[in-house]
Formats: C-alpha cells, structure tokens, sequence
C-alpha cells in the first residue's frame, strides 16, 4: 500500500515540475517576439490583391542607362542610323573602251587608231550608259546616270607603234624632228603606200578599237532603274 501511494506521489511531483518549467519559459520570452510576429502576419495581410488594402502601388521603374532621345519617334524610324557612302565619280571611259581624248601633253587623240586623231572612218556605236547608286546618311538613295557616245576606229600595230612614238616625242629636244623620224620608220617597216593610206585613216586593220567620249552626266533620288 506504501509503494502504491509513494509512485502516485511521485507522479504527482514530475507533473508538477512541468507546469513549473513550462511557466518560467513563458515568462522569459522577448516580447519584441510577439510583435514581430504580430507585424509579419499584418503585412502578408495587406499584400494581397483585396479592396481593403491600404498599401501605396509602387513606383515604376525606370531605367537611368536609356537615353530619353530613343524615346523620339524620329530615332526609331527604320531610317536612323544609315552610313553614308561615297558619292561615285562617273570613269573617263567605260569598260572596254579607252577615252577619245587621254589627257596627254601633246593633245593626240583616240591612241592606237590609224589616222590623224580620230578620223572620218570610225564607226558609231550605241551609246552605253552606266547607273551607278549610293546612300547618304539619311538612308536616300541616289543615283548617278553617266552615258558615253562611243566610236570604234580601224587599228593595226604600225598604226600603233606610229602613234606611240609621235607621243614620246613630245619631250624631246626637237620634236618635229623626232615626229620626221617616226614617218620615216612606218615607211622603212611597212612601205610607202601602206604608211599613206593608215595616215588617211584607211585599212588595212588588224583591229577595231571602241573611244568614249567624256560622259554626259545626270542625277535623279532613287534607285538605278
């Protein structure tokens, strides 16, 4: 009877130090504790999407990297930002055709052919036009039209040779003179008679060969067409 009664005091006893134990946490607690958790559980409150929150919407936010100018409606046009090219220049002559007048000091024209400059027995031939394009900075196209009147005149090597030694004496100490001597080679080469007639302009030929004029020159705002 004793054991009996002193295991119930026992019990009794633990139960009682608990309680004791379990009161002096209490105590101890922070109170700041309480009013975290009290202040988180307000906020979560008053982050949802309901009518009673009083919460400010936030600011937008604004990128301080971006230019306010990229806001302008003419920096986003597809024409921003172009390289302007080159503006082209029209050739003396166009491809396969060397110019009527070189530009060379002593003023002979249309090299190669037989006969004084360009003679009277060249042929014509079509015109030949060539469209060149190029961009300026504000992305207009442009366009330069240049269009050569074309001859083609009868050539041979003596014809040549001739012509190249008339132009070399133009340096020289006396050039009409060294011209005499460039007569007398043709006809030492190649005869009298044959000399007379390439003089003239007149065959025999080995060759045609095509002289432009200096290009007539026009400019329009668009593409070639």
């Amino acid at each position: 009877m004793s054991s009996a009664c002193s295991t119930r005091r026992d019990r009794w006893l633990v139960f009682l130090v608990m309680l004791v134990m379990l009161a002096l946490v209490a105590c101890l607690a922070p109170p700041e504790a309480e009013e975290d958790a009290g202040t988180a559980a307000v906020a979560f409150a008053g982050s949802g999407s309901g009518s009673g929150s009083t919460d400010p919407l936030p600011e937008p936010i604004v990128d301080a990297g971006v230019d306010d100018a990229r806001m302008d409606d003419a920096s986003l046009s597809p024409d921003a930002g172009c390289v302007a090219q080159p503006e082209p220049t029209c050739a003396a002559a166009p491809p396969g055709a060397s110019p009527r007048d070189p530009g060379i000091p002593g003023g002979g024209q249309c090299r190669g052919a037989c006969g004084a400059a360009c003679p009277a027995t060249c042929r014509t031939l079509p015109a030949v036009t060539i469209c060149h394009e190029w961009q300026t900075a504000d992305c207009r196209w442009h366009a330069k039209v240049c269009t050569y009147d074309v001859i083609e005149c009868g050539s041979h090597a003596g014809c040549r040779t001739h012509d190249a030694c008339y132009d070399a004496c133009v340096g020289s100490f006396f050039p009409a003179g060294c011209r005499r001597r460039c007569d007398l080679d043709c006809v030492v080469l190649h005869g009298a008679d044959r000399c007379a007639a390439w003089m003239n302009g007149d065959p025999p030929y080995d060759s045609w060969l095509p002289y432009a004029s200096a290009p007539a020159v026009s400019s329009y705002d668009s593409t070639c067409y």
